[in-house]
């Protein structure tokens, strides 16, 4: 019981980490995509 109680709070607990990394990432994605919609509107003027 114990055992397995501590392998579920370790894959929450990893899973958290993982989901932390996603959404930085997807942050990251979103700055850097609406830097280059920038760049191309300031190009196209």
């Amino acid at each position: 019981m114990n055992v397995i109680f501590k392998n579920k709070f370790g894959k929450l607990k990893a899973n958290k980490k993982y989901i932390s990394t996603l959404i930085k990432k997807q942050n990251v994605f979103q700055k850097f995509q609406s830097r280059m919609n920038k760049t191309l509107h300031n190009k196209r003027q």
